[in-house]
């Protein structure tokens, strides 16, 4: 297997990362490794003869960015999808992994700018339930305006015609029309839910959709209007919610009282020799967790315990809402966490099934 030299790995590795933030799939049905792959090297042949396939590249070089699962179906391969964090941050250079965010905004500029409209007179009679109701008003902003109103709330270089993104076969889709992006925008949000009422999770990016928004003909314009309810308040995501949409997880394990913020707690990740890698940890809104599996993801690779000693006050909310899951696998064996008296073990056995215990928190 050819490796790359610290030079060409680093510059590599960001054209890889930069390339998997422009898949909007990623928050969908997930992005296939191999296909990521197949676009990397169509995108930077200089470096396909150095590229290698092995999913142990995407946890290594992606691990903070997208979640990685492995397809029992086909060896080699696997899914990678978007952590929030990841979603729910600006993108920069036309990266549209970053849509969810995109939508937030553009719901926000057409409460701010649109004008009252009713629902009765917009041709939409798939969407009236979700907008309201017929009788119900919302706002609307023409298609033809949208333009200054994201360069001015969005990106002050913003240019319909500039936006491009890669589908979930790999095949590169370039925008020309306000109307098309928006339509994109509508079906992503569209699909994103009912995935999630599917499978029956909610992130904070679901959060973030919640907002009704549907894309009208005009009946006083030539031209379409993208709507959304005239007032909206968010909801909040519930503190057993995570990051981690995984419909086969196990039960969620619960610390059973609150820590104390103003103590340190020491986190130790103890893996056995063929524990499944795969086991993460996360919480709601906190990046923190995320960097915490993948020091769990390092250790259970290496086969080694790895220490990490973290301040309950910077996880930003109280650590009684953080959760732990793990993915059934293949894999035979187990992995531990210990927080100071605190116990979680998870095991996944040949069948799939797992076995879930866990003591409670004390201090150190």
């Amino acid at each position: 297997m050819q490796q790359f030299s610290s030079g060409d790995g680093d510059v590599s590795r960001q054209q890889l990362r930069d390339l998997l933030l422009r898949f909007p799939c990623t928050l969908l049905d997930g992005l296939r490794w191999s296909v990521l792959c197949k676009v990397y090297r169509e995108r930077f042949p200089e470096a396909a003869a150095s590229l290698t396939s092995s999913p142990d590249l995407a946890r290594a070089w992606l691990h903070d960015l997208a979640d990685f699962r492995d397809d029992p179906a086909s060896i080699g391969d696997g899914f990678l999808l978007l952590w929030d964090s990841a979603a729910l941050t600006l993108a920069r250079d036309g990266q549209l992994a970053c849509w969810p965010l995109l939508v937030q905004r553009l719901g926000e500029i057409v409460r701010r700018h649109g004008s009252e409209q009713h629902a009765h007179a917009l041709e939409v009679p798939h969407e009236e339930e979700e907008m309201g109701g017929a009788d119900g008003e919302v706002k609307g902003v023409l298609l033809a305006q949208l333009k200054p109103l994201l360069r001015r709330h969005w990106d002050p270089a913003f240019e319909e015609r500039a936006v491009s993104f890669f589908s979930e076969t790999g095949n590169y889709v370039s925008i020309k029309k306000m109307k098309h992006l928006i339509a994109e925008l509508v079906k992503w949000r569209t699909k994103r839910r009912m995935v999630a009422r599917t499978q029956g999770f909610r992130t904070a990016v679901d959060v973030s959709l919640e907002a009704p928004m549907v894309l009208a003909v005009s009946q006083r314009h030539n031209d379409m209007v993208l709507c959304c309810p005239s007032r909206w308040t968010a909801s909040e995501l519930p503190s057993q919610e995570s990051h981690l949409f995984n419909p086969n997880a196990a039960p969620w394990v619960m610390p059973a009282h609150p820590l104390d913020p103003n103590l340190q707690y020491n986190i130790t990740f103890v893996s056995n020799p063929g524990a499944d890698p795969s086991v993460a940890t996360m919480s709601t809104d906190s990046s923190a967790f995320e960097h915490l599996a993948s020091a769990k993801y390092k250790c259970a690779e290496a086969h080694a315990n790895a220490t990490a000693s973290f301040s309950a006050a910077q996880f930003g909310h109280n650590l009684s809402s953080m959760a732990f899951m793990s993915r059934p696998g293949p894999c035979d064996g187990g992995t531990t966490m210990r927080a100071g008296a605190a116990t979680f073990e998870h095991f996944t056995n040949v069948s799939g099934t797992e076995s879930v215990s866990a003591a409670s928190f004390s201090a150190p």
